[in-house]
């Protein structure tokens, strides 16, 4: 599955609150955080795996509330710009910050400005999970399609809402 299908598969398991709004960017946002941070401690393969999907479930709902096109990045990165997830940490704090001052100083509208730096992460962000993927034996491809795979088992189930891994 490439980037652009991944995101028009994540459509069908898109729900959280303030969809189409300012809400629902800061829910993907501060979501996208938290996965992320889930990630970090990880040492163990198959659960990282399973946390690089869902930050890029929440990577991919962010453009699509910003009406961007997650097919049009890049998922290839040089070795040295994936030697650690930490980074992703840095590219997911940078959006939070940046929905957080849209909706300080702009009233909820995201500038041009505001936008071009989000998705700048955005970029940063899918070459980190690609590359974060290769340095663990996969690939983005398998990331995404493990990752709906899921998502659509639980929305098969009736458990796509609540939390944790064993729903």
């Amino acid at each position: 599955m490439n980037l652009e299908q991944y995101q028009a598969a994540t459509a069908e398991t898109a729900i959280y609150p303030g969809q189409g709004s300012i809400m629902g960017l800061a829910y993907c946002g501060l979501k996208l955080n938290g996965e992320v941070a889930e990630l970090l401690p990880t040492r163990n393969r198959e659960l990282a795996l399973k946390e690089l999907g869902d930050v890029m479930w929440y990577t991919s709902q962010i453009c699509t509330e910003l009406g961007a096109k997650l097919g049009n990045f890049e998922t290839t990165a040089p070795l040295s710009m994936v030697d650690t997830p930490d980074l992703l940490f840095k590219h997911s704090g940078i959006i939070a910050e940046q929905i957080g001052k849209a909706m300080r100083d702009d009233s909820g509208h995201v500038s041009a400005n505001r936008c071009a730096i989000i998705l700048d992460n955005i970029a940063m962000i899918v070459k980190q999970v690609s590359g974060i993927a290769y340095i663990l034996n996969s690939n983005l491809e398998t990331v995404l399609d493990d990752n709906i795979a899921k998502l659509a088992d639980r929305k098969a189930r009736g458990v796509l809402q609540g939390s944790g891994d064993n729903r």
